[in-house]
């Protein structure tokens, strides 16, 4: 599920999880040309979880900035 960015340092600086944390809002923007996408997907029994940097230039351009991938196999129960 996409999250809504933020739009003003007001509304990051009201998150529950920010608020408490004593940080000075002089030093927080809400903008960012880095952006992270996290997929998951199953076939059959392999699974694979892949999580990347999406990094977007001055010109607009976007590039995978870093990835990380795990696979894993889920074991097959034994019919008895």
């Amino acid at each position: 599920m996409a999250q809504q960015p933020f739009a003003v340092i007001k509304d990051f600086m009201n998150d529950p999880m920010i608020k408490t944390k004593g940080i000075d809002p002089n030093l927080v923007g809400v903008s960012s040309n880095y952006f992270a996408v996290i997929s998951h997907i199953q076939i059959d029994k392999t699974q694979v979880r892949l999580q990347s940097i999406i990094k977007r230039d001055a010109q607009s351009k976007v590039s995978v900035y870093s990835r990380q991938e795990s696979l894993w196999y889920e074991k097959l129960s034994e019919k008895k």
